[in-house]
């Protein structure tokens, strides 16, 4: 009758641990019903790990926790190991005994500690597979029957069901949940447009996947083997970064890639042939590399990186590759609708350029405003539009946004200062991705981090350079400088065109014969001299200056030896003032000099020495001038007024006989 109680007891411990679901509830179920079952003091179920090389205590009842930490044996080695490899358990009738014979002091102290005299060693097997073994302690003297074995190999065998059970449920369970959640992620990767959101949930939720640290992903031409953007991703900073990647898609792992379209692992870098130097400077040690394929094409490739040596699993593989799978067509999608994006602003962009062109022709206004469409489009750091001087061959700052004030100032010899520099010298766009590692970069900004500097062309002259920096490494697309060269190459028109117009203007004002201002020029400039002595109540004088015998010389040398004349004395008069004074041709052989900040002695002192000098020119041509002077205020407060005064002078001049100075009322 005891034999059937205990064949009905094990009977009722096998439904008991069979039922159990989660590993481990089934292995604490296992320990403390061996240990009642058997009448044992304390029990343990040791099993193997991943590799089955060792085994090391899953569950234990009634040791001490620091006992359960160190017990690590070796698959083949002790007794553990052997049970488990030979699939025959071992009876142990005095432990501290049998230990202290093979010299393992450190086991006997535990023993003592533990106050373990006598054991079994059983092995849990599954077919022909060893999980491990089941430990039995007394702390007495205990002689295991042969109806104990059989009842222990009975108990090991249905717990050997029960824990492939309960692991089986859990891998099912954990494929469903991996299952649920790649389904969730495929969603959340389709439902966003944003090239960034896809790439930052791709790249974290593979390093999740695979418990490692860091994260990267190239995107590439695969025709072409040319990377055409890289990102970085850390799961301590959980960023998504772009930077200048090293990778070598002609050699290494991420060739393997290309060439065999499926996953790499290298698990250990410091042991593996032709690797990178940066990989190695960057501290990576284990890497996981996953190609992301879009229609047979690798349009991408995704790195995990681990910073210790390690295996990357089947299921962890499996996942990161089906992961890669979702994120192909939701990359793809939001490449599209980049290119959508793109072109939308390129036409935005470009017709706001446009409007900014046909809305002023001052130069200084136009460039202001074209780069402040620059820097508010993209989000530059700062843009700037330097122009060539012919005359020293250097680059000046002529418009720019973003920069502080001392940096307006900074001159560039071309080719030999800057990327701007280099730019304006081979008449090429320059790109430069890290301006830190660029010995051309001359340093505007601190928090520049790359810089594209291009040429600004009329034909194949270069009139200056559209540079632009932004404080993210490698920040400028392909589309981006091509839009930023359509917008160099308006901006160039419009420079040539604010010039012309400049030149047309100003020679709208000057006279063509003596290169000084004309009448015209002289009516706009009056008219601002009036309204600052006014304001500042300070007086000015007025000339007006006529050449006396011009006629007769011109009836009897003809008009060609009368225009050089003309010129010569337009020379001596230019020559005769101070810069701040104004001179221009008013009319035939009459000319007006405008003389701010001055009363009527200094008036009369600049006229004499007008009319000295031309008389040393006039030697031979018997020419000389006569000067008419007219004082603001004093002799009138408006254009019309001052004018008719000085001519009344001037008459007053030549009828006396010329070559003198005169005002209308001698008041010296």
């Amino acid at each position: 009758m005891k034999e059937i109680e205990k064949i009905k007891r094990l009977h009722k411990i096998s439904t008991v641990l069979l039922t159990q679901k989660k590993p481990k509830k089934v292995l604490q179920a296992i320990v403390k019903n061996a240990a009642e079952f058997f009448s044992a003091n304390a029990s343990s179920i040791l099993l193997f790990d991943e590799k089955r090389e060792y085994l090391t205590i899953a569950y234990s009842y009634n040791l001490s926790r620091e006992y359960v930490k160190v017990v690590k044996v070796r698959k083949d080695e002790e007794i553990a190991g052997k049970v488990a490899c030979s699939q025959k358990a071992v009876i142990i009738r005095d432990l501290v005994k049998r230990f202290k014979s093979k010299g393992d002091q450190f086991s006997v102290s535990w023993f003592k500690k533990e106050k373990l005299v006598s054991a079994v060693d059983a092995p849990v097997v599954l077919g022909k597979t060893s999980l491990g073994c089941l430990n039995l302690y007394y702390r007495r003297n205990y002689v295991f029957r042969k109806q104990d074995l059989e009842e222990l190999k009975i108990f090991c065998d249905f717990s050997a069901i029960a824990i492939h059970n309960a692991s089986l449920i859990k891998r099912i369970e954990n494929q469903l949940r991996e299952k649920i959640a790649l389904e969730h992620i495929g969603i959340a990767l389709t439902s966003t447009l944003k090239i960034g959101d896809v790439l930052k949930m791709f790249v974290s939720t593979a390093v999740e996947f695979t418990n490692t640290e860091k994260g990267s992903i190239l995107l590439i031409d695969e025709k072409e083997k040319k990377i055409q953007k890289a990102y970085n991703y850390s799961k301590k900073g959980n960023k998504l970064e772009t930077y200048k990647s090293t990778a070598r898609l002609h050699s290494g792992f991420s060739r393997r890639v290309l060439t065999k379209g499926k996953p790499v692992v290298i698990h250990d870098i410091a042991k593996t042939k032709n690797v990178n130097p940066v990989a190695l400077r960057k501290k990576r040690k284990a890497v996981l590399a996953v190609p992301v394929m879009m229609k047979k094409k690798i349009i991408a490739i995704l790195y995990v990186d681990s910073s210790k040596p390690r295996e990357f699993s089947k299921s962890e593989i499996a996942q990161v590759a089906i992961l890669a799978n979702q994120a192909a067509v939701a990359i793809e999608n939001a490449r599209l609708y980049t290119q959508v994006e793109q072109k939308i602003r390129d036409i935005s962009i470009s017709y706001k350029i446009s409007q900014t062109l046909i809305s002023t022709l001052d130069l200084d206004t136009l460039l202001s405003k074209i780069l402040n469409e620059i820097k508010s489009s993209f989000g530059y750091l700062n843009a700037a539009i330097l122009l060539v001087d012919e005359k020293t061959s250097n680059l000046h700052i002529k418009a720019a946004k973003g920069y502080p004030e001392k940096i307006m100032k900074i001159k560039l010899k071309i080719g030999a200062d800057g990327i701007t520099g280099y730019a304006a010298a081979k008449g090429k766009t320059c790109y430069v991705p890290d301006v830190s590692k660029d010995k051309r970069y001359v340093l505007g900004i601190p928090d520049a981090k790359s810089e594209v500097a291009i040429p600004l062309k009329i034909g194949n002259r270069i009139i200056g350079v559209l540079d632009v920096e932004s404080n993210e490494y490698d920040a400028f697309d392909e589309w981006e400088i091509k839009l930023l060269s359509s917008i160099a190459a308006q901006i160039a028109n419009a420079i040539e065109k604010s010039r012309l117009y400049e030149e047309t203007k100003m020679l709208s004002l000057t006279d063509p014969l003596t290169g000084l201002p004309n009448r015209r020029y002289f009516d706009m400039m009056i008219d601002a001299e009036l309204r600052r002595s006014e304001r500042y109540n300070r007086p000015f004088a007025l000339l007006l200056i006529d050449l006396d015998n011009f006629k007769k010389y011109n009836d009897r040398n003809g008009h060609l030896a009368g225009d050089k004349v003309l010129v010569e004395y337009a020379k001596v008069m230019k020559s005769s003032i101070r810069d701040i004074d104004f001179i221009c041709r008013y009319g035939g052989d009459e000319f007006i000099a405008v003389l701010p900040e001055t009363d009527e002695l200094f008036a009369r002192a600049v006229a004499e020495r007008i009319r000295k000098n031309a008389e040393k020119e006039g030697k031979k041509s018997k020419i000389s001038l006569s000067i008419g002077i007219a004082l603001y205020p004093l002799d009138g407060d408006d254009k019309t007024h001052l004018v008719m005064i000085s001519d009344k002078a001037c008459y007053r001049a030549k009828k006396g006989g010329g070559n003198c100075v005169r005002v209308v009322t001698d008041r010296m």
